[in-house]
């Protein structure tokens, strides 16, 4: 590849992204390159108080942005100065014929007491650091 000339070996319309790891930098390199557009899905934390000057050029230059919630989205707004257009909101979500509430485990009325009992709990996924 020369210096100055599109790399032509990729043949995608465009590129998925996420802010956190990898794909927040290389997507914005690899659309200069290439045309290639990049849609960034910022999921929450990873995406608040972004203060990296890469992070937030590739932020910028993302054709689309999906937060998955209205306060990720807010939040981008208020702290990258984003054109609000170019940001939409895609909730998580789940299968609900996969996933249903469930009696308690043994172990964990033990650990808490009984009192937990008449509480509903839920299994909240998120990533450390």
């Amino acid at each position: 590849m020369q210096a100055g000339r599109p790399y032509t070996g990729i043949k995608s319309d465009s590129l998925p992204g996420a802010i956190t790891k990898l794909p927040r930098l290389t997507s914005n390199w690899l659309k200069r390159l290439t045309g290639t557009p990049y849609w960034v899905i910022v999921h929450g934390l990873e995406g608040w108080n972004l203060s990296h000057p890469l992070r937030q050029k590739a932020l910028r230059h993302a054709d689309k942005i999906i937060a998955v919630s209205h306060y990720t989205r807010d939040r981008l707004l208020q702290e990258q100065q984003l054109n609000p257009a170019q940001i939409s909101v895609l909730p998580n979500t789940f299968a609900a014929t996969q996933f249903q509430p469930t009696p308690k485990p043994d172990y964990l009325l033990q650990r808490l007491g009984d009192s937990i009992q008449s509480q509903f709990m839920a299994l909240w996924y998120s990533p450390i650091g």
